[in-house]
């Protein structure tokens, strides 16, 4: 399953063991450059409606990088979500959801800077997410937990763009594929009808 991601990264702090002996752009060392980032629309997108794109908004939060060459390098990222809705129509009829995920990746990036303040990269990462979805429902004395648990393995190609308006802060977003594959179980269990128990896994 292809998966498009837009990563807009709009804030990325730099600071590693960078051989500088001033702060301009140009002339430092990038080599043996650790840089940390946080994805900033996963906060902004709780204020502004982004839900007209067509994209999925990057669910990695904060991520790393290690560079240990100028060109090459390794990075990380995680992300993860909880969510608790409940929702109670009248006295004989209530349900919570608790919704959680994670999200991981590491992967491998290229850069090549042209002019001041441009970087380009691009790269491979493998990703991994874990979803976890509980609803419980009380109706007319009986109780239905539905439980479903999401697994999913994957990888693909990156591209993106850097604008390097500091030695230690740069803006950058970028465009990933992955695909993606995993399995699904769901359970379902009444306190007062055992017949209608399930528990199947599919694949996804």
């Amino acid at each position: 399953m292809r998966r498009p991601l837009l990563i807009l990264t709009l804030l990325s702090f730099v600071y590693g063991a960078q051989a500088a002996k001033n702060d301009s752009i140009p002339s430092y060392d990038r080599s043996h450059e650790h840089d940390l980032y946080v994805n900033m629309t996963f906060f902004l997108k709780q204020v502004i409606n982004l839900s007209s794109t067509n994209l999925t908004i990057s669910p990695y939060i904060v991520g790393y990088k290690y560079f240990r060459t100028e060109h090459h390098g390794l990075r990380t990222s995680i992300g993860g979500n909880f969510s608790r809705i409940k929702d109670s129509q009248n006295s004989n009829f209530e349900r919570t959801t608790a919704t959680g995920t994670m999200d991981a990746r590491i992967g491998y990036e290229y850069r090549y800077s042209f002019g001041k303040f441009w970087t380009f990269f691009t790269g491979l990462d493998f990703v991994t997410n874990y979803q976890h979805i509980k609803s419980i429902t009380n109706s007319s004395g009986d109780e239905v937990t539905t439980t479903s648990d999401i697994w999913s393995l994957g990888a693909g190609p990156m591209i993106g763009i850097q604008i390097n308006i500091h030695k230690r802060i740069s803006l950058f977003t970028e465009t990933a594929f992955y695909y993606t594959g995993g399995q699904q179980r769901d359970r379902v269990t009444s306190s007062g009808f055992s017949g209608f128990d399930d528990d199947r896994i599919t694949s996804n």
